[in-house]
Order: C-alpha cells, then structure tokens, then sequence
C-alpha cells in the first residue's frame, strides 16, 4: 500500500473503500498484539527521528499568493532536530 490511496487501492483491486479501510484496522489490530506480546521491558535511552513532514492548512501547491493574512503559515512543514 506504500504510496497508494486508498481510492487507488479501492480501483486497483475492485473492493469497496470500507472493506479496504476494515482490512487496515484488522491488519493493524493484529500488528499491535504481535507487538505486545513479542516486545516487552524495553526502557529506551535514545529515540531518534531524523524528520518529521507534515502540511498545515493545505499542500504547498495550493496556497496562493494572493491567500489571506491567517493563512500564511500553511502549506508544508519540515521538522528537523538542530545541531
């Protein structure tokens, strides 16, 4: 599914979105309780995320010029831990 939505996923095999949506939580239920029961006791010292990515209001691409005062923070935002 990496990269695909899930109306592409929906075109591509011919299921309705709620089954695909349905087969998710179930995937990701099983996927926790493997988790539980494999991994225990793990106190980390050190976690690191290298970058996070996210949009605020829309996509870069969608913000105009022309866009209102409050919407000038939107669009993409990069997170990145400083040196």
């Amino acid at each position: 599914m990496e990269g695909v939505s899930v109306r592409g996923i929906s075109r591509l095999t011919g299921l309705h979105i709620g089954t695909i949506l349905s087969l998710m939580v179930t995937a990701g239920e099983k996927c926790q309780r493997l988790l539980d029961a494999k991994i225990r006791n793990v106190r980390p010292t050190l976690v690191q995320a290298d970058e996070l990515h996210t949009f605020i209001g829309c996509h870069e691409k969608r913000l105009r010029s022309d866009a209102p005062k409050e919407a000038r923070g939107h669009g993409s935002r990069w997170t990145a831990k400083a040196n």
